[in-house]
């Protein structure tokens, strides 16, 4: 598909009004891309890619790298092999290119993120912060993003010599 922004300006323009669509805050996801450096026209291209996969399963959507900006892609929590960041990118968990710093954040989200997740997950349950936390390491995610924290641990050099 033909990219549709004239300019920088006509594609922030393009990203307010597709965040409105989605239902996203779209300060957040600007600030946010902005932050990492991300163009507004591949932001951009994200919010549109989405729209034409929405309704593809959780693995199409990987193979198209089809992800809404600024929406946390509950089903990414029942597997263990990618990270689905705040700006819709797609990142291997064992990849080199997901920085451990970026998997320890991941990690710390969905721990902060506790209690609303069990929520969604568990709506029955009136569960306290460090219940909630706990009952997390059972999600698939979370044990993949955890075990392979501690493999990249382990796998470091020994700088204590």
């Amino acid at each position: 598909m033909k990219h549709t922004c004239r300019d920088e300006t006509a594609c922030w323009n393009a990203i307010r009004f597709c965040a409105w669509q989605h239902g996203v805050d779209a300060a957040g996801v600007i600030r946010e891309a902005q932050r990492r450096n991300v163009p507004a026209r591949e932001l951009h291209e994200r919010f549109e890619r989405s729209a034409r996969h929405i309704l593809t399963t959780f693995r199409a959507r990987v193979a198209n790298d089809a992800f809404t900006p600024g929406i946390f892609h509950i089903e990414v929590l029942d597997q263990t092999t990618f990270w689905i960041d705040g700006l819709g990118r797609v990142w291997r968990i064992s990849s080199p290119d997901f920085s451990t710093d970026h998997l320890i954040n991941a990690t710390l989200f969905l721990r902060e993120m506790a209690p609303q997740l069990m929520e969604i997950l568990q709506p029955l349950q009136d569960l306290t912060y460090n219940q909630a936390a706990e009952q997390m390491r059972a999600i698939p995610l979370m044990g993949a993003l955890v075990a392979e924290t501690w493999r990249r641990v382990d796998s470091a050099p020994d700088r204590s010599r």
